[in-house]
């Protein structure tokens, strides 16, 4: 009878601990995002490619971010390589929260900083058009102004252009 009351009792604390953990809105984590770190950024295999995902626990990388990022904070990160030379829309128009977002070339050691947007095309979020080069990796960080969390709504496009 005392193992019973014992098992009962730790199983009662163990949920009572669960449930006292602070979580995301409506989200139910208590986690960074898969996405949280440059090292974890979603592939982006092809497009039109759309991503749904939140950024709220997310940290902001680094120190090599160019000084236009002062304010952002709360970042996640796609990573696109495309097969050809393209002109890039990545488009945030839909998230529910003041959206930056940064093109970083990547390569061999640091990132190299190549385009930033903050509260263009669409209210307080954000629209960046870029030339990418085909067969090279573009990094796309995506924030909150002033650290602002909520639902990331990203939208990618690629459209070829002639040289």
């Amino acid at each position: 009878m005392r193992r019973a009351i014992a098992v009962v009792t730790t199983v009662a604390m163990t949920m009572a601990l669960l449930l006292a953990l602070p979580a995301a809105a409506g989200t139910g984590r208590v986690a960074p995002p898969v996405n949280d770190d440059v090292a974890n950024a979603i592939v982006v295999g092809s497009v039109p490619y759309n991503s749904l995902t939140d950024n709220d626990f997310a940290s902001t990388e680094g120190t090599w971010e160019d000084a236009s990022f002062a304010t952002i904070g709360s970042t996640v990160w796609w990573s696109y390589t495309p097969p050809v030379d393209v002109t890039v829309t990545v488009d945030l128009c839909s998230s529910s929260f003041d959206t930056m977002v940064g093109i970083w070339m990547a390569g061999s050691g640091t990132p190299t900083f190549a385009g930033f947007k903050d509260d263009d095309g669409c209210g307080s979020q954000s629209t960046l058009t870029f030339d990418a080069v085909g067969g090279s990796t573009y990094l796309i960080q995506v924030g909150g102004a002033s650290g602002a969390e909520g639902t990331v709504d990203l939208a990618l496009d690629a459209k070829a252009y002639c040289q």
